[in-house]
């Protein structure tokens, strides 16, 4: 009986070891791609005790990337061996012996054959019908539902006894190389916010106003950043004497004054004048944060919405974070952190959909930068959102929509949209 050729442990390079007795264990035999998600895919199912990545990489698989893998998966409690081995797809005979062995070996193998190269699916399709009475299955999964195909029809998958797969926001950015750096390590990090803020309606009233008049809400905010922050939590105007940045509310124009007030009548902060200073206070942390930053309502809602979307009573969207600071080469000793962000990033199920919102002006660039950052921390089942709260002219519009269009961008134009229409928009983000 020839030997089993496969990979050492954490090398990619293949050795040769005598015969063994059958392994009483299930292994996944994953076909290298350029989407993580799809070699991860059946694990997330069921998870085995080993997995082999097939690689047609003359020089085997990167020892980084098994180690990415691993560190995911000891992140969710399962301890799977993580092995490659390197196959030249052109040579057929040699890649369909080397399957052969493999299932020789374990006592159940499950091929899954969502990625990789056609050679590899050839060659282990000749292989399972060659050997009925082995235990192999023959799997590719849908991405976008989860399912199981049952390739081999015998009636049955791994999802039999396993379950549909799914991942958090943070996995999805992990196994794609990149990591969430959150505001305990470093300001400005990303918040998570607490399940409360779905149905707080100080939130409601919040976004009302803003609704009303996006952009002297961003005038409004952007006046109060620039205010001086006290011992006390405090914020106080400190006057700049520059009318086109007032720093003050008496300085601003009527329209950011209305909101101030609103604000104010509405009990969500406190204005106080003194000495010719003004002082604001917040009535509840959540305030202080969304006033903050202009477009941090913008984003909190499509949060929200997205964390209350339901469907027959069950949840469209499995997770999702604002404000996202991401890592771009996930180290955490890294002494100076390469960061990108992006407003929000939605989960559902195996799919991430990232979403810049914008209540202002927004260019070429920022669409450039939405599909690039998408592309490379969702990887190519991820979609690009732009979410707008302000019209744009008419002919601006146009070439922004037709540019979006090219880079693959969903524009949801929020403000021509009733609250309900809004509300199932981000809903149907899940299916469109």
């Amino acid at each position: 009986m020839t030997a089993l050729s496969e990979a050492v442990p954490d090398s990619g390079v293949l050795q040769y070891f005598p015969d063994k007795k059958k392994a009483e264990l299930m292994i996944i035999v994953e076909f290298l791609d350029k989407s993580n998600i799809d070699n991860l895919c059946s694990s997330l199912i069921k998870a085995p005790e080993r997995v082999i990545f097939v690689s047609s990489a003359k020089n085997g698989i990167s020892l980084n990337l098994l180690d990415r893998y691993k560190r995911f998966f000891a992140g969710r409690g399962l301890d799977i061996i993580c092995e490659g081995m390197s196959l030249n797809p052109f040579k057929i005979d040699k890649v369909t012996a080397a399957f052969e062995r493999i299932t020789e070996k374990y006592d159940e193998c499950v091929f899954d054959l969502t990625g990789g190269n056609e050679s590899y699916i050839v060659a282990a399709t000749a292989v399972a019908t060659r050997y009925p009475e082995r235990r192999i299955q023959l799997q590719k999964i849908n991405i976008s539902t989860g399912n199981v195909i049952d390739l081999d029809r015998d009636g049955k998958t791994i999802l039999d006894s396993g379950s549909a797969p799914s991942l958090t926001v943070e996995e999805t950015i992990s196994i794609n190389g990149g990591r969430i750096v959150y505001e305990d390590e470093r300001t400005g990090g990303t918040h998570r916010w607490d399940d409360s803020v779905l149905d707080d309606v100080d939130v409601d009233v919040m976004w009302e106003i803003m609704r009303s008049s996006p952009t002297a809400w961003n005038s409004a905010v952007g006046v109060l950043e620039r205010f001086v922050r006290l011992d006390d939590g405090a914020l106080k105007s400190v006057r700049s004497g520059d009318p086109k940045l007032p720093s003050s509310i008496a300085d601003s124009q009527p329209p950011v004054k209305k909101v101030f007030e609103r604000l104010n009548n509405k009990g969500l902060i406190k204005v106080e004048e003194s000495d010719g200073r003004e002082t604001v206070t917040f009535a509840t942390d959540t305030i202080e944060r969304v006033l903050s930053k202009s477009g941090n309502l913008l984003e909190l809602q499509v949060y929200r919405l997205a964390k209350r979307a339901e469907n027959a009573g069950k949840k469209i969207f499995n997770d999702a974070l604002t404000g996202v600071l991401i890592d771009i080469d996930g180290n955490e000793d890294d002494s100076m952190l390469l960061t990108n962000e992006i407003d929000v990033i939605i989960q559902k199920g195996l799919k991430p959909i990232f979403v810049s919102c914008k209540n202002g002006d927004v260019d070429n660039d920022e669409l450039y930068k939405l599909r690039t950052v998408t592309a490379r921390f969702g990887g190519k089942y991820a979609k690009a959102v732009l979410v707008l709260a302000a019209p744009r002219g008419a002919v601006f519009s146009m070439s922004l929509k037709e540019r979006a269009k090219e880079y693959h961008i969903t524009v949801i134009e929020a403000y021509s949209m009733s609250d309900l229409k809004f509300a199932k928009r981000i809903a149907h983000l899940a299916s469109s």
